[in-house]
Parts: C-alpha cells; structure tokens; sequence
C-alpha cells in the first residue's frame, strides 16, 4: 500500500491511498512536473519503474489509447485535488495564529474528511479504511504514525541533501523533530515546570523549606527534568537557514 500525502506548509497530510495493481506518479505525468503528492510505504512494495519516454511513445502508437489514457489521468487528479482542497480548507478554517496550535490542528485535518482518495477513486473514509492493510485502524493514527517532514542529512558523498523521513525513521536514529506532538507535549511540561520553579524559589528561600525537606525534592525534581531536556535538545533537529527542512546532521544539532 503507497500512502499519498500533501505538504501543507507544516508537514504531510494524508489524503489516500495506491494499492497492489495501482499506479503514481501519474499527476507528474499529467502536469509534467516535478512533485504535486508526495509517496511513502506504507506496506513493504515493489514498484516497477516506467520513464515518461517510454509511455509517450506507447501512447503516440494509438490515439484512441492516449485519448483514454489521459482521461483516466485527468480524473485521478481532479479527485485527488479536490481532497487536497478540502483539506487546505479545512486546515485553514481551524488554523490558529500559534505555532504550537496550528500542528495540533494540522494532525486532525485528514480525520475530519468524509472521503478519500483510493485507487483514483473517491470513496468514503470508513471504506477506505476497511479495503486497505488492516493495520491502519484508524484515519488519526494514520496521521500520527505516517506523519512525514523534510529534513536535511548528508549523503554518502558527503553533501547536504533534502529528504523526506517519517517519525518512526527519526525515532530510531534518535532525532526529535521539533514538530512531533511528543515534542510539544514535552515543551508545555517544562514551561509548567519552570513556573512551578519560579513560584516556589521565592517560598523556599523565604520560609527556609530545605529545613522540612522539601525544598530539597523540588530541586531534584527539577533538576531530573531539565537534565533530560538537556539532552532531548541535544538531539532535536533546528530549521536549516538556506532550505525549507529540518537539520538532523547529529554534528550540527
């Protein structure tokens, strides 16, 4: 199964999905392009590769056969296109002007859609959901455990090079993306953390609190959550300055 996503400023939203005897990579052939969806795994596949030289000059042999072709074509990306409006739209309409908002919304974009793309066709959620792998159980989880960014890593000739990596790929290399919700989450635990300090160092030296012991806790417990955010910063890509993605260069971070 081949996901098919959309970035949307932020990150990847998921709008459908190519299964076992579909095709991609048709709305580059259509609009003779570089990228309009972006493709991911999401099921071990195996693709055969066709060049847009050879299916020219197939499709120059019989017009009739082109002329159908590309109807098919055009009609695959008017459906996708349509989910990629909604979605826009829907993303927008419940926008909010804080960043840490807005990627909140943005990962419930693709649960708030009535259908979605599969096999060129637009379907119901809920049938879509049923036809593909199991596994994907739910549309939110689909989001949450596909959500892709861009990032910048060195490649084997040793030149930065732009690539798109999902959470799981990150997790595993042990690179936090600023981006993750669990980031998120993490950051709001450590402002409530700081306050809390702010708040109880004025009592602490006031009221002598280490004399009833806990003063010594608080700093204990402060001091084993800024260790760990230490070293979570240590491993959390940061925005390139001369491109659109992520570094996660460990040397650089």
């Amino acid at each position: 199964t081949i996901i098919l996503s959309k970035f949307d400023g932020i990150k990847n939203v998921v709008l459908g999905f190519s299964r076992d005897g579909d095709y991609i990579g048709d709305f580059e052939f259509l609009k003779n392009t570089l990228c309009i969806a972006s493709y991911g795994a999401g099921t071990n596949c195996s693709l055969l590769a066709i060049s847009h030289t050879l299916i020219n000059k197939v499709l120059m042999v019989n017009v009739d056969t082109a002329n159908r072709f590309n109807s098919e074509l055009l009609d695959r990306y008017k459906n996708f296109m349509k989910i990629a409006v909604i979605a826009s739209k829907s993303h927008l309409h419940r926008g909010s002007s804080t960043g840490t908002s807005r990627v909140k919304q943005t990962n419930q974009v693709e649960t708030k859609l009535d259908q979605i793309w599969l096999d060129g066709e637009l379907i119901s959620k809920d049938d879509a959901m049923k036809s593909i792998n199991p596994t994907f159980k739910t549309s939110h989880e689909l989001v949450s455990s596909h959500q892709s960014f861009k990032v910048v890593i060195l490649n084997t000739d040793g030149k930065r090079e732009i690539v798109e990596r999902d959470l799981w790929h990150l997790t595993k290399a042990f690179v936090v993306h600023p981006q993750d919700e669990r980031k998120i989450y993490w950051d709001i635990f450590v402002g409530v953390w700081v306050v809390a300090s702010l708040l109880i160092a004025p009592v602490d030296i006031g009221f002598d609190a280490s004399f009833y012991g806990t003063g010594v806790l608080s700093d204990l417990i402060f001091s084993v959550v800024f260790f760990f955010d230490m070293v979570i910063s240590f491993r959390t890509a940061f925005p390139s300055t001369d491109e659109y993605a992520h570094v996660i260069i460990p040397r650089l971070m």
